[in-house]
């Protein structure tokens, strides 16, 4: 199986992403993620591009996208970096915050975030402002780089995916 795997990953990797979206589409239909007919075709795209990498098997493309369709749930713990406290995680989401509201809507590219939040990074520590970032968007402890789910989320759904984050230390 783990071998079927690797090959199976190997020839997605080579496979057009046109190709490939072409080839998950009734697999996020299925799962149902998107409905025929009602989706973003160029949306959908930059999902799988994001994961095209990372993809073994057609059928997990579901459960690695989730969280860019629907509602996401995470224990609010899981937004905490290594040693950091409750505190200093709760604060660092809402610089974030103040620095991705900076953004214009236009502008809110993952190169833009990425140099954004660097300065911060520097100060705090790599991990300490990215990592409750991806959870905050994702819930997950493994997804591609915060900063092209929040392009690919745009800055309103980016913004609010973090301030339910915040809110999750006050419950």
């Amino acid at each position: 199986r783990k071998k079927l795997d690797w090959l199976n990953g190997h020839y997605i990797r080579k496979t057009s992403l046109k190709g490939l979206t072409k080839l998950c589409l009734p697999y996020l239909i299925q799962s149902g993620l998107i409905k025929k007919g009602e989706y973003k075709l160029k949306k959908v795209k930059k999902i799988i591009a994001l994961e095209q990498e990372r993809l073994k098997r057609l059928d997990q493309i579901g459960e690695l996208t989730s969280f860019f369709f629907k509602k996401i749930e995470y224990n609010p713990e899981l937004l905490i970096w290594k040693k950091t406290t409750l505190p200093e995680t709760k604060e660092t989401l809402k610089q974030i915050k103040n620095r991705l509201n900076k953004i214009s809507s236009r502008s809110f590219k993952s190169k833009k975030i990425f140099k954004s939040l660097g300065i911060l990074a520097k100060e705090k520590g790599t991990g300490q402002v990215f990592w409750p970032l991806r959870v905050s968007l994702s819930g997950k402890k493994a997804s591609p780089p915060p900063e092209n789910i929040a392009e690919i989320l745009g800055k309103e759904e980016t913004l609010q995916r973090i301030n339910q984050a915040i809110k999750k230390f006050n419950d």
